[in-house]
Formats: C-alpha cells, structure tokens, sequence
C-alpha cells in the first residue's frame, strides 16, 4: 500500500444472502483498498443489508449503516444510521444497489488526501443531522454537469445532504467541484447541513450520489 492511501476498516453484514464480507470491491483491489477488522468489535464502517427492523449489531463500530429498500422504518440504536433506497427493489436489486452506495462512501475516504480534504467525522456529522437518522440514496449519471444535471437538483429541497462525486481522477476539476457545490447550496433549507465527497472510478461518466433526508 502506498504511503498516501488510507485503509478503511469495513464489516459487511449481508442479511439478504446470509454471510459476511469484509469489503464492497472486487478481489484484485480489496487488499489496496479497505481491510476487514481483526475482530468484529472495531471498523470504520459496519454495512447492514436487507435486515429485519428489531436487528440489532454487537461491536464498536465507528458508524453502523442500515442499508434498506425503500419505505422500510427501524429504530436506531446509537451510532447506527440507515439509509435507504428511492425506489421499490427485490432482493437481489438491494444487493446491488448496496454495492454501489457502500462503494461510492468507501471510495470517498480512499487515496487521501484529496480536493475537498473530508473524513469520516463529516459523513457522521451529517447523517447524525438528518431527521430520525435516515437518509435516502439518489444516483444520478452524466457525461458532464450540464444545465441537464442542475435541473434534476432543483426540484428538490435538502435539509440534511451528503454528496459523493463519482469520476475518473483525471476528469476531477476544481471548478466542476464548485458547480456542483453551487447547485446543491441552491437547494439547502436555511438550517441544513451539507458536505461533499469526490470518489475516483474507471467509468468514463461522472455519477453522483446524493444521501438525503426526506
């Protein structure tokens, strides 16, 4: 590992399949990417998918994630966050659409330090912010954030916000940072709090995720 990567520590608990998995990348890259704790009492991140509402996680997880299908209601314990998918979905659709959240959040706090320098503590920060502690997941996909992408952000309000910004390294730009972080401050109540991850990918399109409260 290079001396500018970060290791996560990240427990995943796949309720929907019935096993455990320690990372959401494929095998070539889990070794560069995130390690699964020594023990299941201490991690970063401890994804939860497709589990029942009175499920509860033993450990010292730093953050807990329920990752659930729409409508879905559950009574937090403390440190425990869900968030959930904008669209009804069977099993095997949660699944991937887990993959894809719990990949997008890691990559956020990978090969740091980046443009915006962020760390887990502001993901935490926000979803704590978030009404009842829970969020729902929105993707969106472009080829550039064009007029196109800023009219989907402006049909919404946000109170709570946390944004990952999904790209090639080389097509990062300080000023499509700005655009984005723009379009969203647009859609802020005057209370809300709203923070901005970049996640590096191979896919030639620019994606972007939004967590948000209702």
């Amino acid at each position: 590992m290079s001396d500018d990567q970060y290791s996560l520590t990240v427990r995943i608990i796949d309720v929907v399949n019935g096993h455990e998995r320690g990372s959401p990348f494929g095998a070539k890259h889990k070794q560069l990417t995130t390690a699964q704790p020594d023990n299941n009492d201490d991690c970063d991140f401890c994804f939860v998918l497709g589990a029942p509402a009175d499920y509860s996680v033993r450990g010292n997880h730093y953050m807990t994630l329920f990752l659930d299908p729409a409508g879905s209601q559950r009574t937090l314990q403390a440190g425990c966050f869900q968030i959930r998918c904008d669209r009804p979905c069977n099993a095997q659709e949660l699944v991937i659409w887990a993959d894809q959240i719990m990949t997008a959040l890691c990559g956020v706090f990978l090969d740091v330090p980046k443009i915006p320098c962020i760390d887990l503590a502001d993901l935490r920060v926000v979803l704590h912010h978030a009404k009842g502690r829970g969020m729902i997941a929105r993707a969106y996909q472009f080829g550039t954030f064009n007029s196109e992408a800023k009219r989907v952000l402006a049909g919404q309000r946000f109170q709570s916000a946390f944004a990952v910004l999904s790209l090639r390294e080389q097509d990062f730009s300080l000023e499509l940072f700005i655009q984005i972080g723009s379009a969203l401050e647009q859609n802020l109540d005057d209370d809300a709090l709203a923070a901005i991850g970049v996640n590096y990918h191979q896919h030639p399109s620019t994606r972007l995720l939004i967590l948000s409260d209702e």
